[in-house]
């Protein structure tokens, strides 16, 4: 921001699935309203590769072919807003997991995946892309997750990415600054990643690992898939929020 003064404007979509026409009615929409953005947030499934096709590896046309979407989507909103963070979903390409030390945290658009950036002055992001497996209450498998086999798998990454930040000596965070978390894949024990299409038999598809790590670490927000849940915001921070039900369906924008 050029004024530390000014409230910061977050646009924030969501599992984007290669639904062009919806991210220029977005885009339209912002020129319309004549709505600032400071800064963009896309927190994974900007693609729609098949769960089972990144985890069989391949084919690599296939990846090719979704990766080239998935840069042509972050660079429509890089159009609107020259700071686009984004993360893959379990929906993107594998590469997209592999973190580039190369890449300099200024450097736009800026993959955030198990990355921690400072996007404003006191205002931290940190990201954590892909998506765990969904069972049923009583135990029954229902999809896979990628490129988490694993609770455990995920939890190892979390704690990768978190402890340095927060229970570390050379910790960045200054005691007034406020951090961001951008998931793809939401907590445990929240509404949107408890799915009752069968009221009688519900699916479990949040995290159980990134429910206890919210819940033991001073994180001001979680952005991930389907739900934003909001602790005190010290930060004036001004939200777009496009998906409330995913921005492939074409959901609207809602100002928060």
């Amino acid at each position: 921001m050029d004024n530390p003064d000014r409230q910061l404007v977050i646009l924030h979509a969501t599992d984007i699935h290669l639904a062009y026409d919806n991210v220029a009615r977005l885009k339209e929409w912002l020129r319309a309203k004549k709505q600032r953005v400071d800064v963009v947030f896309l927190s994974g499934d900007i693609a729609n590769v098949p769960v089972e096709t990144a985890a069989n590896g391949g084919p690599a046309e296939v990846f090719e072919e979704h990766h080239c979407h998935l840069k042509k989507i972050v660079e429509e909103f890089s159009s609107t807003c020259v700071k686009v963070y984004y993360l893959p979903g379990n929906h993107d390409v594998p590469a997209e997991f592999k973190t580039d030390a190369s890449q300099a945290a200024s450097d736009f658009p800026c993959n955030v995946h198990l990355r921690h950036t400072t996007i404003a002055p006191g205002l931290h992001l940190i990201g954590l892309g892909g998506s765990v497996p969904g069972y049923t209450i009583d135990g029954k498998h229902v999809w896979d997750g990628y490129p988490y086999t694993s609770d455990e798998r995920m939890n190892s990454d979390l704690t990768k990415l978190l402890d340095p930040i927060f229970h570390c000596n050379s910790s960045p965070l200054k005691p007034s600054d406020a951090v961001l978390f951008m998931t793809h894949c939401g907590p445990d024990k929240c509404n949107t990643t408890f799915v009752r299409e069968d009221p009688s038999n519900p699916i479990l598809g949040g995290s159980p690992s990134l429910y206890k790590h919210l819940c033991d670490k001073e994180l001001t927000g979680v952005y991930q898939a389907r739900e934003i849940l909001f602790r005190a915001l010290s930060f004036l921070v001004s939200f777009i929020i496009q998906y409330t039900g995913m921005a492939y369906l074409g959901c609207r924008p809602t100002p928060w």
